[in-house]
């Protein structure tokens, strides 16, 4: 599969998971985007672009925007990029 046809197998779940997290929908559609430009190598390497992205997500955390603490954010985003790559 490619990277893009495999982020739809469970996307709309993760995408819901983000939502009620309060995610915002511009950034669950920058993730969107991100992984159908860019495959992850590994469960320790999403890449510079993810990771980029969950560090903006976790600087919302601390903001109070995301329903997340800063010290669970960046783990609780892997597993969700994971899944929906089919990483379970």
């Amino acid at each position: 599969l490619t990277a893009s046809q495999n982020i739809y197998a469970d996307w709309n779940s993760v995408a819901d998971e983000l939502r009620k997290l309060r995610v915002a929908d511009e950034d669950i559609a920058e993730l969107k985007e991100i992984l159908s430009q860019e495959r992850p190598v590994s469960r320790d390497n999403l890449g510079p672009r993810i990771d980029n992205w969950i560090a903006k997500i976790v600087v919302k955390a601390a903001n109070g925007m995301v329903n997340l603490t800063v010290a669970t954010a960046a783990g609780v985003l892997s597993t969700l990029i994971c899944k929906c790559l089919g990483w379970n």
